[in-house]
């Protein structure tokens, strides 16, 4: 990190640049590309690995004192990301005042269903995906797209990590392509390596 404006104008950060593919979006790698010709041991090999990566960003510890953004809310972490999200919700209505009652549905639904306890803030990645994440073969040398990292509970990113795999199966052509990983995987292999279960709202 290059706090002075000198060299460039303003503050930098300099990365080590990693070799790798990544899972493409557009066209979905359902339809095609390198992830789409593995094999089904291959493809729960990446998957392991995928959801081993969110382990290991939800266990680096003081994230807070780390990355100075995410320190200063008043509420928690999983209130904060819902009030954000319903706030966005709110935001995109604001000009033609469409509404969408199945969204405002199932903000209804979680306020009712509001854990009591929820688990702790960590680090949470925000976006993730395996679309975000750099491969090495099946083994993941990079992770992507940080602009959503927050403090949250890691339900939030495990069921982010569910519900992006579960849309690509909805792509046409996905028939033709398993889930990577499909859910009672994720699941089953975040708790091998959390060794806890998932809260109810994920599962």
């Amino acid at each position: 990190m290059e706090p002075a404006s000198g060299p460039l104008g303003r503050p930098f950060l300099v990365m080590e640049r990693a070799e790798g593919a990544v899972p493409v979006d557009n066209p979905p790698y359902v339809f095609g590309g390198w992830l789409y010709e593995t094999n089904d041991d291959e493809r729960a090999a990446l998957g392991r690995a995928s959801v081993r990566v969110l382990a290991e960003i939800h266990a680096i510890e003081n994230p807070a004192s780390r990355i100075l953004s995410l320190a200063g809310s008043v509420l928690s972490g999983l209130r904060g990301h819902f009030e954000n999200e319903r706030a966005y919700y709110e935001w995109t209505r604001r000009d033609d005042g469409l509404r969408i009652p199945l969204l405002e549905k199932a903000f209804e639904w979680l306020e009712a269903h509001w854990p009591t306890e929820p688990s702790p803030d960590v680090l949470c990645w925000g976006d993730a995906r395996i679309g975000n994440i750099m491969y090495d073969g099946t083994t993941p040398v990079a992770v992507l797209d940080w602009e959503s990292a927050a403090l949250a509970p890691r339900e939030v990113d495990l069921g982010w990590f569910i519900c992006s795999t579960a849309c690509s199966r909805r792509s046409p052509n996905s028939s033709r392509f398993p889930a990577c990983p499909n859910s009672s995987g994720a699941r089953r292999w975040w708790r091998n390596t959390r060794g806890s279960q998932a809260s109810r709202c994920v599962t």
